[in-house]
């Protein structure tokens, strides 16, 4: 068994120098295998449509060479200058004005404000949040760490849920996107879980949060159900 084990590592390093590229080979091979799913779901209705017999297939390729591009020039930053504060101030900056521009020069399409056009195509401010939101609780933390702040209620649990719940509430009542406010949270608690914050307080505020969430469903479908009981009466 030992000698078998040897014999697929060494044949790993034999085939990929180094785990980023034996990484690569699976993600090539979804990303085509994404192509052709594109190409067969929508070449139908692109040839009713003049837009050729290859469909959408041509742009999503593009949008994924543009998105290898970028993948490459991350790989190679050093991700530890993200925790500069002026950087960080940047990318809150970035995130505030990208919230904001939704609401002024956002495009409403099937009842949700999700998408600023830029000539033929169009920009989903939500996704570029949800990466930003990571950067900057990472650089947060990292923070509190420093100044060993880690296990105090207010600035690891209260500060963190209060900006996060704020940031996903934009989410979900401006732009109608209730699965990225749900991510936006989640992911807030997976970093908060990981940087090692106060957990009974986290803990009490969770359960509270829970009690007064119901009590406040409970009186949202009393309201609502109280005109019914008014036009029987």
């Amino acid at each position: 068994m030992g000698k078998k084990g040897e014999q697929v590592e060494h044949l790993w390093e034999k085939v990929f120098k180094n785990d980023l590229q034996g990484m690569l080979l699976p993600i090539v091979l979804m990303a085509l295998i994404g192509v052709i799913n594109i190409f067969s779901a929508t070449y139908v209705g692109s040839i009713t449509t003049d837009d050729g017999l290859w469909g959408y297939a041509p742009k999503h390729g593009l949008f994924l060479l543009v998105s290898a591009v970028f993948g490459v020039l991350l790989y190679r930053y050093d991700y530890r200058k993200l925790q500069n504060p002026t950087l960080l101030r940047r990318i809150m900056y970035v995130t505030a004005v990208l919230l904001a521009a939704i609401y002024f020069v956002g495009v409403e399409v099937n009842g949700a404000r999700r998408w600023i056009p830029i000539g033929r195509f169009s920009l989903q401010p939500s996704e570029f949040v949800k990466v930003g939101m990571i950067v900057i609780f990472a650089g947060f933390f990292a923070e509190l760490e420093r100044r060993n702040k880690l296990k105090d209620p207010i600035w690891s649990v209260l500060v963190p849920l209060a900006i996060g719940g704020f940031v996903a509430g934009i989410i979900f009542f401006m732009q109608n996107h209730l699965s990225a406010a749900i991510l936006v949270i989640t992911t807030l608690l997976t970093q908060m879980f990981i940087a090692g914050i106060n957990f009974k307080a986290f803990i009490t505020l969770m359960i509270s949060g829970l009690i007064g969430s119901y009590f406040v469903i409970q009186s949202i479908f009393k309201k609502a159900s109280r005109p019914d009981l008014d036009r029987q009466e």
